[in-house]
């Protein structure tokens, strides 16, 4: 009898545990992805205004009058 209630108990146990460590890896690596995009989103930005500027840059040199805004 106690060999079955020990052996619940470690399968609970177990389980348990699976589940915390599953939770906390997906919310770490959601946490990370966030992180990630963000600063993604803001070289992605970064780098549009550097291409604008260069095609404004370009435009100018080249006599032309319109200028392109992001």
């Amino acid at each position: 009898m106690t060999y079955w209630i020990i052996l619940a108990l470690f399968i609970y146990v177990t389980l348990l545990g699976i589940y915390i460590i599953y939770i906390d890896h997906t919310y770490i690596s959601r946490e990370i992805f966030d992180k990630t995009m963000e600063k993604n989103f803001e070289t992605v930005k970064r780098n549009e205004d550097l291409i604008v500027g260069h095609i404004n840059k370009i435009n100018k040199q080249l006599g032309n009058k319109d200028i392109i805004t992001r």
